[in-house]
């Protein structure tokens, strides 16, 4: 294990005194498999847990629609901004060094230790029982509210998440190969649902959510904005720009497609009330013969979701701790294999730690993350533009027009600004019931009572 400082190091061959490549996290992805990461971070656990929260949050199948449509307004908006960021400031890191080379090291430490210590778990943690419900629902369906079967679907998503770890740590090489195979597996998912709801369509089968697609919409702008950050976070993944652009119409249309599928089976109670609605999508249109199958293939999907983030953010904690702004020890590569072995172990040692909690539930953690996240875009945007006031003569090889971003920071301070309106007290007690457990499991090192 080499520790790397702020830049990487060219080694000399002792034979021949010729370089040899620099010592730093290799950069192993062609565009197959940059397509497949962003892919797999946009099209992904959000679908099959977002329908059910936009639909509840915005109150009726028209407004639901619309705000999916919007959402991806949105991303492109945010796609740009972070193409002008990439392809300025083009370093590893993510966001972290966006910030750090814009606002300064100041607010890039407040902002790594925002995403270490809330935004990256918290994402971890919800695909995490996403992913455990799909499992566990077909082998006992209607029993998700049992403690014992949320204790068995945090034991299993703990596996998960460690097995990803390794996979990752071994090669880079061989999680893009992998994540190029989970595509496929996402595709078939989606194919499935989408087919069977036009099919149903076809047939004049009906549950009566197209009649009146706007009554009971909501017009509190609080509760809007929970439905747009819940649509938003299945469109998450527009840093991995160079192939994200062509993307985000692509999987606007599937959103939209799949959500028409869903009710088209499902009435608007049922999608609402679903833990896992592909799984009782899957259930009502094939019974108990081949229900396995849909949940099987949205299990691949979620899989293939997480192992992309595993690949981004092991690499923003090893930039961060690269800068000094956190522990040094995160800032080790593998000497043969490259990959940021400690910043990935510690990241799965957080995320277990918040699944431990009893009160830990999808609901809870999309507040939290919904807050996280988009104070994160609006620094990332403040940057922007503070960049461009004050460094005007910056090379910069894309420039959109300044509209787009300002317009980007009006929406992710609203955004960021909703679950406090919505929820201040609720918000606040989440948080703390995440860090009661947090502080003595991770910085005291006290053992768990």
């Amino acid at each position: 294990m080499t520790e790397v400082s702020g830049e990487p190091v060219a080694s000399v061959d002792a034979g021949n005194g010729k370089k040899s490549e620099e010592f730093g996290l290799r950069r192993d992805l062609g565009l197959c498999a940059s397509i497949s990461l962003s892919g797999g971070a946009m099209v992904g656990s959000g679908i099959f847990i977002s329908a059910q929260w936009v639909l509840v949050y915005s109150g009726s199948v028209g407004m639901s629609l619309l705000i999916w449509l919007l959402c991806a307004v949105v991303s492109i908006f945010g796609a740009l901004v972070s193409a002008e960021l990439t392809l300025t400031f083009g370093k590893c890191g993510g966001e972290y060094m966006f910030i750090l080379k814009t606002l300064g090291p100041m607010m890039a430490f407040a902002t790594s230790w925002l995403r270490f210590l809330v935004l990256a778990p918290v994402v971890f943690c919800i695909q995490t029982l996403a992913l455990a419900a799909y499992i566990i629902e077909p082998i006992f369906p209607g029993c998700s509210e049992r403690w014992d079967i949320k204790v068995l679907q945090k034991i299993l998503g703990v596996g998960i998440i460690y097995f990803l770890m390794f996979m990752n740590m071994m090669s880079a090489r061989v999680a893009a190969r992998v994540q190029i195979v989970f595509t496929v597996g996402k595709a078939l998912a989606l194919a499935i649902i989408i087919i069977t709801g036009v099919v149903r369509f076809a047939q004049g089968y009906t549950t009566g959510a197209f009649g009146q697609p706007f009554k009971g919409s909501v017009t509190d702008v609080s509760q809007l904005g929970l439905a747009f950050q819940s649509g938003l976070w299945a469109y998450a993944g527009w840093n991995l720009i160079f192939a994200v652009m062509g993307s985000i119409t692509f999987v606007t249309l599937l959103y939209l497609l799949v959500n028409i599928a869903y009710l088209a089976v499902l009435t608007v109670p049922e999608v609402k009330a679903s833990p896992a609605t592909a799984v009782s999508f899957a259930q009502r249109m094939y019974g108990t013969g081949v229900q396995w199958l849909i949940p099987l293939c949205v299990s691949a999907t979620v899989f293939g979701t997480m192992n992309a983030r595993v690949y981004g953010m092991g690499r923003m904690y090893f930039a961060a701790a690269r800068e000094g702004h956190l522990p040094r020890a995160l800032a080790m590569l593998h000497t043969d294999k490259r990959t940021p072995i400690p910043a990935m172990l510690y990241l799965a040692f957080i995320i277990t730690a918040i699944l431990i909690p009893r009160q830990t539930s999808v609901r809870m953690l999309l507040k939290i993350l919904g807050f996280a996240s988009w104070m994160e875009q609006s620094l990332l945007t403040i940057g922007l533009l503070w960049t461009r006031y004050k460094r005007p003569d910056l090379a910069r090889p894309f420039k959109p027009p300044v509209i787009i971003p300002i317009i980007f920071l009006t929406i992710a301070l609203y955004l960021a600004i909703t679950p406090i309106v919505a929820a201040p007290l609720d918000l606040v007690l989440e948080i703390l019931q995440s860090s009661k457990y947090y502080i003595p499991l991770i910085n005291c090192n006290c053992p768990y009572p």
